[in-house]
C-alpha cells in the first residue's frame, strides 16, 4: 500500500534523507507489560508507545506503522481524543488538525491486519502562516488579518514540539495509539507486533521556528518490541458454596423429618466467559454421592452471562454424605453433616465449644452454614440449643453425636 501520509508530508516539507534520530516502537498492555495472560475470548486492551533516541530535533512530526496479530483479525485502533493536550499530543495528528490516510488515524484493515496507523502534524502551516500580503502566501491562498488563508480542508492545526523526545527536556514516551482485540479461544501464545519494515517517521529539524514552515527530516527505526498474549486453559476457578464446605445446620424442619433442608443449588465460576465453554448442559455434570447414596439430578444450568453458572438441583444434597458435581473443567464436592460446626468431618461435643468461642471472641471465624444451626439467617446464642438438639437427637432429629462421613472430601485439597 502506498505510504500516502509519508508522501504528502515529504513533498510539502522537503524531508531530508538524514537519519540522525531514531524512533523505538513498543507494543504493550495498558499497564506497560510485554507479556500478559488472559482467559480464552477475553478482550485485551493494548497501546503502542514511541520514543525518540535523542534531542537533536524538535519532536515527532509524522509516524506510521502496521499491526499484526497471530491470534486473529484486528479491528481499527482508537483515534486519539479530539482535544489536543500535553497528555494527548497525538490528537494534533488527526484530521482536520493533522493528516492521516483515508481510512483514518486508526489504520486501514487489510486481510485482518491494521495498515498505516498514525498521521502527521500540520508542518506545512496550512491556514497558520503569517503574512503581510498575498506574496507571502502559497499559490491559491490570500493574506487575511496577517494570516494566510487555508488552501485545503486539512491539516490546519498548530504544531506541537517535543513530542516523543526523551524527558525531562522533551515530553517523554508518547502513546501513539490504543486499541483492543479479542483473544483466541484456543489456549496458546500469540504475538501482537508492528513489523519493523512498516514503521516510518519524521521529526522536526532542530532549530526550526515555523517560518515559513516546519522543515522535517526522516527518522530511522531502532528498537521494536511486541506484546505476547498467553491464553490460558479455561478452568473452574471457584464455587459457591466453596469446594468441600460442610453444612452443619438443621437437615430438615425441626418437627418434620420429611421436609428436607439443605443446599439445592451450587454456583460454578470459571476463569473464562461461559460463552467460551461448549458443554454447560445438565447432562454435562456428573453427580455422585460419597461414600454411597442417591444423588440429586441437575434440573437446569443457569448462566449469569459472564463467567458463572448456577446448577439448580432436584432436591437438597443428601445428609451425612458428600455430593460431588464433576465437569470437564473441574469438580466441586459439598458435604452435609448436621452439627459439624468445625468442618472436621465429625459431629461431637467440640463443635459446641467452637460455637461458644465464636460468640464470645469471634474466633474461630465461622460461615453462616457453620453457625446458623437453626437456619433463621443469623448466628446467635440460640443456635447453641439447636446444636445440642442435633447432637442428642431431640424431637424429630436423628442423633448426630460422634457421626462422621467415614471418608475425606473426594475433591479436597
Amino acid at each position: 500500500m502506498r505510504r500516502l501520509v509519508g508522501w504528502v508530508v515529504g513533498v510539502c516539507c522537503a524531508s531530508s534523507a538524514a537519519m540522525a534520530t531514531d524512533i523505538s516502537i513498543s507494543v504493550e498492555s495498558m499497564a506497560g507489560l510485554h507479556e500478559i495472560t488472559v482467559a480464552p475470548g477475553a478482550e485485551v486492551q493494548y497501546r503502542v508507545v514511541g520514543i525518540l533516541s535523542d534531542m537533536d530535533n524538535e519532536g515527532l512530526a509524522l509516524v506510521g506503522f502496521d499491526l499484526e496479530f497471530e491470534g486473529g483479525p484486528l479491528s481499527q485502533a482508537d483515534t486519539p481524543r479530539s482535544t489536543v493536550t500535553g497528555n494527548d499530543p497525538m490528537a494534533a495528528f488527526v484530521i482536520p488538525d493533522g493528516i492521516t490516510n483515508p481510512a483514518g488515524y486508526g489504520g486501514t484493515i487489510i486481510d485482518g491486519k491494521l495498515v498505516q496507523i498514525g498521521g502527521g502534524l500540520n508542518t506545512i502551516k496550512n491556514g497558520q502562516q503569517a503574512c503581510t500580503d498575498a506574496a507571502d502566501c502559497p499559490t491559491g491562498s490570500f493574506c487575511e488579518l496577517n494570516v494566510c488563508t487555508q488552501v485545503a480542508a486539512f491539516p490546519l492545526g498548530m504544531v506541537i514540539t517535543g513530542i516523543a523526545e526523551p524527558a525531562p527536556d522533551g515530553m517523554g514516551p508518547a502513546v501513539l495509539v490504543t486499541g483492543s482485540l479479542t483473544a483466541p479461544e484456543t489456549p496458546g501464545s500469540y504475538i501482537l507486533q508492528s513489523p519493523r519494515t512498516s514503521i516510518f517517521a519524521n521529526v522536526i529539524k532542530a532549530g526550526e521556528t515555523g517560518d515559513i514552515f516546519w522543515a522535517t527530516v526522516a527518522a530511522g527505526v531502532a528498537g521494536v518490541q511486541s506484546l505476547t498474549i498467553n491464553v490460558e486453559q479455561c478452568s473452574l476457578a471457584s464455587s459457591s458454596p466453596p469446594n468441600c464446605a460442610i453444612d452443619a445446620r438443621f437437615p430438615h424442619e425441626p418437627n418434620n423429618a420429611g421436609a428436607a433442608l439443605g443446599w439445592s443449588s451450587v454456583d460454578f465460576t470459571f476463569s473464562c466467559s461461559v460463552s467460551n465453554i461448549p458443554n454447560l448442559d445438565p447432562s454435562d455434570f456428573v453427580v455422585s454421592v460419597s461414600p454411597t447414596g442417591t444423588p440429586p439430578t441437575v434440573n437446569q444450568v443457569i448462566s449469569d452471562g459472564f463467567n458463572t453458572v448456577t446448577l439448580e438441583l432436584s432436591s437438597p444434597i443428601e445428609t451425612g454424605k458428600y455430593t460431588c458435581f464433576a465437569h470437564s473443567q473441574g469438580t466441586v464436592c459439598l458435604g452435609s453433616l448436621p452439627g459439624d460446626v468445625s468442618a472436621s468431618g465429625v459431629s461431637d461435643g467440640l463443635d459446641i465449644m467452637d460455637l461458644i468461642d465464636f460468640y464470645n471472641t469471634g474466633s474461630p471465624a465461622l460461615t453462616l452454614w457453620q453457625c446458623d444451626i437453626d437456619r433463621d439467617g443469623t448466628c446467635a446464642p440460640a443456635d447453641l440449643l439447636g446444636e445440642i438438639d442435633l447432637l442428642l437427637g431431640t424431637g424429630a432429629f436423628a442423633e448426630w453425636r460422634n457421626v462422621s462421613f467415614g471418608v475425606s472430601c473426594p475433591s479436597g485439597p
